[in-house]
């Protein structure tokens, strides 16, 4: 029974802390403006890489092509694309000429393919500014020109626009809300926005990027062995000294659906759950056995204690719970999920740590995490 008083006055702690540090982030939220126009008109490089996605691609591409931004163009890279993408994005090129398709270049040892694709492309962009954006992310036609308006008024060298994730079925809606509460945990986008503070967040669906600073500090070829290189990019510009910032959009201009089903997610954060524990076992094991005991232990002691009127277990397990059932409330209306989704933030902890096992496992045992029909060690 000590143990777990110990276990549930450390929750109480953890959880008082994030109030803590949510009020913080609130006092000041980053928001995309949505009634701003840039002083000047640079041309920007549209860079879409692209594997496997003749699902959605039209979808985006037409989006794009959409944007009230006068001076763009757009490079659709194909990595090595096992369905009709290429022909998709050949489609579009043939009737707009802003519109320019690659076929990527055999991927060399050590690269990430994504890495790999949009190095290939950066090399052959024409902008002053280069936009990175995935092949499942749709834009409202103001993005673009709010976001540079944005940049150029902060000065900055680097602007994320976090996505609206779209969370149509079950495992969406359980598992997605969730871990982006797990990730505003350990980057914090306030902390990310202060200059002064070493961590970094980038979403990489909306990532607008001085094209000289980018050249200048190496871009893809200094992290070309990160799966999660959104990140990586991120901390390189910040540890290099420029300016990044991180904002939402609250009219939800920037949009995706990043998985269509459980082995989708699955993949989709095995990824890089291993790489964010820097390759190290034990932290990796640790990060796991204390997600558990702050998030899903204080849900089972509550009901122990109220089952078998041990009021003081109930008592000090009830902030934890209530705060996680506030926070989780609030991320479902945000996220446009329907509000009995609760319960879902203990439910995705768990699977999450086994996600965690899997992406350390397939790094020692599987010849690395599997993403896209690709096996990277």
């Amino acid at each position: 029974m000590l143990f777990l008083y110990i276990v549930l006055v450390f929750s109480n702690l953890f959880w008082l802390a994030l109030l803590i540090q949510g009020i913080e982030q609130a006092k000041q939220p980053p928001f995309l403006p949505e009634d701003q126009d840039p002083v000047s008109i640079p041309k920007v490089s549209i860079l879409v890489p692209a594997r496997n996605e003749s699902r959605i691609l039209s979808h985006t591409l037409e989006s794009i092509l959409n944007l009230d931004y006068p001076d763009f163009e757009v490079l659709v890279i194909d990595d090595h694309s096992e369905d009709n993408t290429f022909g998709i994005a050949s489609g579009f090129a043939a009737r707009d000429p802003r519109v320019r398709v690659i076929k990527s270049a055999e991927l060399p040892p050590g690269w990430r393919g994504k890495a790999w694709a949009l190095h290939h492309a950066a090399l052959l962009a024409q902008g002053t500014w280069l936009l990175f954006t995935d092949a499942d992310v749709s834009n409202h036609p103001k993005t673009l020109r709010c976001a540079l308006a944005l940049a150029q008024r902060e000065k900055l060298d680097m602007l994320s626009v976090i996505p609206h994730m779209e969370c149509p079925n079950f495992w969406d809606r359980i598992m997605l809300p969730s871990f982006a509460a797990i990730l505003n945990i350990v980057r914090p986008v306030h902390k990310s926005n202060d200059p002064s503070s070493p961590v970094a967040l980038a979403p990489g669906g909306f990532l607008l990027i001085k094209a000289m600073i980018f050249k200048y500090v190496g871009g893809y070829e200094q992290i070309h062995l990160a799966l999660a290189e959104d990140l990586k990019l991120a901390e390189l510009f910040k540890r290099s000294g420029y300016r990044i910032r991180t904002v939402f959009c609250r009219s939800k201009w920037v949009r995706t659906r990043m998985y269509e089903s459980f082995r989708g997610i699955w993949e989709g954060l095995s990824r890089h759950a291993f790489e964010g524990a820097g390759f190290n076992p034990v932290r990796i094991v640790a990060a796991a056995i204390a997600g558990n005991l702050c998030i899903v232990v204080p849900w089972i002691t509550l009901a122990i204690g109220l089952t078998l009127h041990h009021w003081t277990l109930a008592l000090l397990s009830v902030f934890p719970v209530l705060f996680m059932m506030i926070m989780q409330t609030f991320l479902n209306y945000k996220w446009e999920v329907p509000l009995y989704y609760f319960f879902s933030f203990p439910l995705a902890t768990i699977i999450y740590s086994f996600i965690m096992m899997n992406s350390m496992w397939s790094h020692y045992f599987r010849g690395g995490v599997l993403w896209k029909g690709r096996r990277y060690g």
